[in-house]
């Protein structure tokens, strides 16, 4: 008569062994909220920019890998692309004394570049500077607090 523990060790390793291994579902690094003017960045990134547009509404998710926390994939929700969300991939790289560490997503072959301080995500432009904004928005978005 086979034991009982025989049985269940049996079947614990021949199971592990027929399971398909799955890729690890990337984890969120963070998710970034705001309203930014129209104009300036739509022009840097070869967005059409309606005459009446004065502002734009973002949701920024940024994903990294669960095992090695390097970044990975990004997802935006935005005005802009109100029927499918963009998405790409995203590093860090080195800055300068001003901005050391910056994000850069790949935005259909544009660099889309940030500057992350005190849970806030400044826009930069091209040349690394902080763009301004107008009266009424900034070019920032705020982090968004972790799900509790």
């Amino acid at each position: 008569m086979i034991s009982m523990s025989f049985f269940l060790t049996f079947l614990s390793f021949w199971g592990g062994f027929f399971q398909e291994d799955k890729p690890a579902e990337p984890a969120v690094f963070a998710v970034f909220v705001g309203r930014t003017p129209c104009e300036a960045i739509s022009k840097n990134l070869g967005l059409p920019v309606a005459a009446d547009c004065f502002k734009l509404k973002w949701k920024v998710t940024l994903y990294q890998d669960t095992s090695t926390k390097t970044p990975g994939n990004y997802k935006i929700e935005a005005t802009f692309c109100r029927q499918k969300a963009r998405t790409g991939s995203w590093k860090i790289v080195k800055g300068d004394e001003s901005y050391p560490v910056i994000y850069e997503l790949d935005f259909d072959g544009k660099p889309l570049r940030f500057y992350l301080a005190d849970d806030v995500l400044f826009f930069l432009n091209a040349d690394g500077e902080l763009l301004p904004g107008d009266s009424q928005f900034s070019y920032t978005l705020n982090k968004k607090p972790e799900a509790i």
